[in-house]
């Protein structure tokens, strides 16, 4: 919903405009230099994800391969020696699920989240910028004022609706690995390599992925960088039209106020 401060003045911003002699322009609001600053940052910025997803990826994959995590395992009493093999300790009621997922993944899911966040405040920053180079560049009356008052009525509702679905991606992660990993109790492994491959079984993916683990941080790092190139290119998309302008055209009248095609 807008801002209800906001909503008052774009009204007052239209009832003055129906005083103004409209001439024939295709441009107001326009800021050419700041659309090609916009378009270059917002490059740059696309430039950086997929390097930082790598180096994610390639250091939690150390973090959970076999010879980290399998001793893990063992020192926190996970798995035992059956006649037939290895198993996991309990039955995988959704207590031990969630215990399991806390002390093995939950810190990369964290991790994950923490750079969305990053990636959500550069954009942040770079649209005060943005802001302020369009405002100085295109502000010359109260008819070009209209588009920069509809931006800021929506700029806080944008960012809510980007940081409620980062702030839930923790908890949607946990739910996830709880609702699929349980039930293990009849699962036997014929060693404990194989154990440590199929412990989060759903993921294991043989001949793409080492374990389980790896294939749910592939999964949870593939969300993240999903969610940071989804919010760079809406934020992009919306600059992109903004800082073009728009044509205001001169019969106020036809909806009581005024139409503007963007």
């Amino acid at each position: 919903m807008m801002d209800t401060s906001y909503s008052v003045a774009l009204r007052e911003l239209m009832e003055s405009l129906k005083n103004i002699q409209l001439r024939n322009s295709s441009s107001l609001s326009e800021a050419s230099r700041t659309l090609e600053f916009s378009r270059r940052q917002f490059s740059e910025l696309e430039k950086e994800q997929e390097p930082r997803f790598l180096e994610f990826k390639s250091k939690w994959r150390e973090r959970l391969s076999r010879p980290v995590l399998e001793p893990f395992l063992e020192r926190n009493r996970w798995y035992f020696e059956t006649g037939g093999g290895f198993a996991m300790v309990g039955k995988g009621a959704r207590r031990e699920s969630k215990l399991l997922y806390l002390q093995s993944l939950h810190d990369m899911v964290v991790d994950a989240e923490k750079m969305m966040s990053a990636t959500s405040g550069k954009i942040h920053r770079l649209q005060e910028q943005i802001v302020t180079r369009w405002h100085d560049e295109s502000i010359r009356n109260e008819s070009s004022k209209l588009l920069p008052a509809l931006e800021a009525s929506i700029r806080t509702l944008e960012f809510d609706v980007f940081k409620k679905i980062r702030l839930k991606t923790a908890e949607l992660a946990q739910e996830l690995f709880i609702t699929k990993v349980t039930k293990w109790e009849k699962r036997i492994y014929p060693s404990k390599d194989a154990l440590y491959r199929a412990a989060a079984w759903p993921w294991y993916l043989p001949g793409v992925n080492e374990s389980g683990f790896e294939g749910f941080l592939n999964f949870s790092a593939d969300y993240a960088e999903a969610f940071c190139y989804q919010i760079t290119e809406y934020f992009e998309t919306k600059w992109e039209i903004f800082l073009r302008g728009a044509k205001l055209t001169p019969d106020l009248e036809a909806l009581g106020s005024a139409r503007v095609s963007i």
